[in-house]
């Protein structure tokens, strides 16, 4: 029998490195939302239905960001799901627990996760709107997941991926428009853009994982009020089929940068690693996952 020494008084090396209990690419303060919907931490169960909230893993630190008032309760700081217009065509798990949305290509119809002013209770607006005219801070934004529909070349416009605030308050994330292989739509450079970076935002074959991410230094004049803090995905009319994507969502987060004191690059590199290491390498967590739907063309 194999024995064990267990000497008396003894301590752990405090500058040991500490094992997280959450999930090593996440800073010790910071996030504003942590959202994956396949995390064993907090995995989602709910109903893919509009009203029903998704786990934040980074909602403690949330909370100790925002100092809201206590009434406000745990929801404001947990995203909801709601349709744009119609429901998608295809809205499923996909089979290592992301969220696959796929939106019609003939009829307005989308899903939108995330902090939206006017559609959620009045006394769950406050950490949206508390996010949007925050002075002083820099943000950090990214999403990854795996493409269920190639696109074709576009046309005129573009689709939007994530949004935070609206017109040049803020950003609106990761558009691709008429000619475009993916860019921050706001703010456009100097001094405000912090960092971007992508990763098969064109798609280039069905079931390719993406990668996306992004820093500013928000412009919060005039400050935005009920604007959308959301990831989306939506096909608006008919005229825009042809710009309507269909994927897998993994992972969605937003890192203050000034709470956390990561550098742009600093936060690219711990997520990139996680996308990496759970999407693209064999024994991942969403490592060769599929669909049980596969969107038409």
């Amino acid at each position: 029998m194999a024995r064990k020494l267990i000497v008396p008084g003894l301590k752990i090396d405090p500058s040991a490195p500490k094992l997280a209990t959450i999930d090593q690419a996440m800073p010790e303060a910071g996030m504003i939302a942590f959202i994956e919907p396949g995390h064993p931490y907090a995995p989602f169960t709910g109903a893919l239905a509009t009203g029903s909230y998704l786990p934040n893993l980074g909602i403690d630190q949330a909370k100790a960001q925002a100092a809201l008032a206590a009434s406000t309760g745990d929801n404001a700081y947990r995203p909801a799901l709601s349709f744009l217009g119609a429901a998608p065509t295809i809205l499923e798990r996909s089979a290592k627990g992301g969220i696959h949305v796929a939106p019609s290509r003939s009829v307005a119809s989308g899903l939108q996760i995330g902090y939206v002013g006017n559609s959620r209770p009045n006394n769950e607006q406050a950490f949206g709107t508390w996010l949007q005219t925050v002075a002083g801070h820099s943000f950090y934004v990214a999403q990854w997941g795996r493409w269920t529909r190639l696109l074709p070349a576009l046309g005129t416009g573009g689709y939007q991926l994530s949004q935070i605030g609206g017109s040049n308050s803020l950003g609106a994330l990761f558009a691709r428009g008429a000619g475009q292989s993916g860019e921050v739509a706001y703010p456009t450079g100097g001094t405000q853009r912090l960092g971007v970076s992508s990763e098969n935002v064109v798609p280039v074959a069905q079931l390719s994982p993406f990668f996306v991410d992004a820093a500013w230094v928000p412009n919060l004049s005039p400050a935005p009020t009920n604007i959308p803090v959301s990831w989306r995905t939506q096909m608006n009319n008919a005229g825009e089929a042809d710009k309507t994507p269909a994927w897998v969502l993994y992972d969605w987060v937003i890192e203050d940068l000034t709470v956390s004191g990561r550098s742009y690059a600093q936060a690219h590199a711990a997520w990139f690693a996680k996308y990496t290491r759970d999407v693209k390498t064999a024994g991942g967590r969403y490592f060769g996952d599929t669909v049980p739907t596969t969107p038409a063309a």
